[in-house]
């Protein structure tokens, strides 16, 4: 019925001047996302939308922790998933490999190495240096693979470490994001919230270390900036905030990056 309505609207407005009408609506939309949102008071809003309850004892018990930071606060997005035009623009790899969306295997951005095949090269002893934390896709998630045209652009890409690597690690902001952020570490609280990539169906590979396997037995286990994360507090749809033991705030290192690293103990994880 709204629909309708809205159609019916659309087809008995008289436009007299458009730019007096796209005033009207930018006007509007100021209205609606930076006065009510951006700006506004978001009371309950992020419990409504973060099932909290497993978190909030957490949460409670850190007095400088506000949810609120993660819907109005300064932040840096580095996802490995697709669409994305930091990954177009090659800001999320740091490289000049450049492109847009494009059939499987004539990408022009950089794809990263498929994980079956990081898989069967992997080997040899562990290294006691760390190593860049690897850019990744699963071929077998990849749809339509032979089609010459794009069915759909969304690819849930990902950052991935093998048991046996030793310390793999990933910079954030890269020297790239930087620039295009204009990145400055005095308006951030550290916070680090972490979105781990699901199974299709709930269904994974065999080895494959979950949120949960990180307190089970020290299967894995991640440092920021050199302190240990010492809990990963789910906050809901797949999201993990980081802990260390005195709260959830990371200091930026003295170049005002943060290093996140991440070690598999499991030997085949």
């Amino acid at each position: 019925d709204v629909l309708l309505a809205a159609l019916d609207e659309l087809l008995n407005f008289e436009i007299e001047d458009l730019d007096e009408v796209i005033a009207k609506l930018k006007e509007e939309e100021y209205d609606h996302y930076d006065k009510r949102i951006v700006q506004g008071d978001l009371q309950d809003f992020p419990k409504q939308v973060y099932p909290l309850t497993e978190a909030k004892e957490e949460i409670d018990n850190d007095s400088e922790f506000n949810i609120l930071t993660l819907f109005k606060g300064r932040s840096i997005c580095h996802t490995a998933r697709l669409p994305a035009m930091t990954r177009y623009l090659g800001h999320l790899t740091n490289t000049e490999k450049v492109g847009g969306p494009a059939v499987f295997g004539e990408e022009e951005y950089e794809t990263g190495v498929e994980l079956t095949e990081a898989m069967l090269t992997a080997g040899g002893e562990k290294s006691d240096s760390s190593s860049t934390m690897k850019l990744g896709f699963d071929r077998d998630r990849w749809y339509n693979q032979k089609c010459p045209v794009i069915v759909s652009p969304d690819r849930k890409d990902f950052f991935f470490v093998l048991g046996g690597s030793g310390w793999n690690e990933i910079i954030i902001p890269n020297p790239a994001e930087k620039v295009a952020y204009r990145y400055d570490p005095s308006v951030l609280e550290g916070l680090v919230v972490l979105v781990f990539r699901t199974c299709n169906w709930g269904k994974c590979e065999e080895h494959f270390l979950k949120p949960e396997d990180f307190s089970a037995g020290k299967k894995w286990e991640m440092q920021i900036n050199g302190i240990a994360v010492t809990k990963l507090v789910d906050i809901g749809h797949s999201a993990h905030v980081a802990k260390n033991k005195r709260g959830f705030h990371f200091p930026p290192s003295a170049d005002g990056n943060y290093k996140i690293a991440i070690q598999v103990n499991e030997p085949s994880g």
